[in-house]
């Protein structure tokens, strides 16, 4: 055990985690790919829209939260996945092959086939990974803030999982009158209760372990995440059956996450080991997009205008890709260390030197400029192939960057490492001769 009820000993093999950590980035190319090249209607229910929303959905953040479940589910809850490397593989690859069919569907071709078996694949990857962790948490006996919040973001993932496979279905026969509303409520669910929840829940261990920050007060761990969930029931129940009453339920739910907000800010500020480097920058980003784009949520349905586009870009770039990138940065070296360390090395890099501080420089720019030029593109359509062009050049810079970190891992992991206890083995005690 270490630092805070850690049990790091418990931690799967590192490509467990790691197939998913390594694989998201490449999914931000493929999202820039089809912003470059093709001509993109910034509406809603335009299926180059709902393609490209779905593969940061599912191909970046689901990616990258499978990955931190499994590895943080053992670690922080002390629960051990049952067959967890199987499961890492056969989620992975479901994962993988829903989500590029899911983008060929709607891109190319959608028969019911395709859309058929993209559905199932997903759904089948989630109950796989969010089902067998949350089977894993019932036999925890002692429970922490951290491993509460991910309880209710793994409920809150399966039914994002549910309601996204009765949509498919849906997508190739005819519209039900309830499919707008249900999509609405697979939205809310799935930003802010799975990937919000569970990010408020992670956060609770990451900022103070690796940025040496004050701790969260008691009162923010054990009720902020249900006050969340209380939101969002509000605003799911309001969809279905009291729209005019939606204000109420957004103004509970976007208070909570913008103290939120707020408090990840203040607790940067106050660290007691003040060294910068860019994973501080891309939480910053992420509290300063949350906070706003809170009260650009709260004006959406008072306004003359739809904005729809910086909500997304606010919330689902600013806050929840920043956090998510910001934590690889974090935890793939991490990993790296921890299990060539477990192996019995010594001489292994720093976690900093592992990655490459000027690419990460760079690609932080690049992760900025994306979400500009696409905040843009509302009013200058030319923008979105910029930004498409950011994408790329950010997700290769990402994946480059890990694979630096994985590099030394591969490079050691199977180096022998002299026994040196060997060295202070005491002589054999003199025999007397006769």
């Amino acid at each position: 055990m270490i630092g805070g009820g850690l049990s790091l000993d418990q931690s799967p093999p590192f490509f467990s985690s790691g197939r998913f950590f390594l694989t998201a980035p490449l999914f931000i190319v493929l999202a820039g790919f089809i912003l470059l090249f093709k001509d993109i209607s910034l509406v809603r229910s335009n299926p180059e829209v709902v393609t490209l929303v779905h593969l940061f959905t599912l191909g970046v953040f689901s990616m990258i939260m499978f990955g931190a479940i499994q590895q943080m589910l053992p670690v922080l809850a002390g629960a051990q996945l049952p067959k967890a490397n199987l499961i890492s593989k056969i989620s992975h690859i479901l994962l993988v092959v829903g989500t590029l069919l899911f983008a060929f569907g709607f891109m190319v071709e959608m028969t019911p086939f395709v859309m058929y078996t993209a559905a199932t694949l997903l759904l089948l990857a989630f109950i796989l990974v969010l089902g067998g962790s949350a089977y894993a948490i019932l036999s925890v006996e002692k429970s922490s803030p951290t491993v509460k919040a991910m309880s209710l973001a793994l409920i809150a993932g399966l039914i994002t999982s549910v309601l996204g496979f009765w949509m498919m279905q849906n997508y190739v026969g005819e519209y039900d009158n309830v499919h707008g509303s249900i999509m609405f409520v697979h939205m809310v669910v799935g930003i802010f209760g799975f990937a919000g929840i569970l990010i408020i829940g992670v956060t609770f261990k990451i900022i103070p372990m690796f940025y040496v920050a004050p701790g969260f007060k008691n009162f923010c761990k054990g009720w902020v995440a249900n006050l969340i969930v209380l939101g969002i029931s509000m605003w799911a129940m309001f969809t279905m059956i009291w729209p005019s009453l939606q204000w109420i339920a957004i103004l509970v739910l976007t208070t909570f996450f913008t103290a939120f907000s707020t408090t990840i800010i203040l607790k940067l500020n106050k660290r007691r080991r003040p060294i910068s480097d860019i994973t501080v920058w891309y939480w910053r980003i992420a509290g300063v997009s949350l906070f706003v784009g809170m009260f650009v949520i709260m004006i959406n349905g008072w306004v003359d205008a739809d904005l729809d586009v910086y909500v997304v870009a606010l919330i689902g770039g600013g806050f929840l890709l920043s956090i998510l990138t910001g934590m690889l940065y974090k935890i793939v070296p991490f990993l790296v260390w921890f299990h060539l360390n477990a192996k019995g090395h010594f001489e292994i890099p720093t976690m900093r030197e592992m990655l490459d501080k000027k690419m990460s420089n760079a690609q932080f720019i690049f992760h900025i400029l994306s979400l500009v030029l696409l905040m843009l593109g509302v009013t200058f359509p030319l923008a979105l192939k910029a930004a498409g062009l950011a994408f790329v050049v950010s997700g290769l810079l990402i994946f480059l960057n890990l694979m630096k970190a994985v590099r030394v891992y591969n490079t050691l992991k199977d180096v022998e490492v002299p026994d040196l206890m060997a060295s202070f083995e005491m002589p054999p005690a003199p025999t007397k001769e006769a």
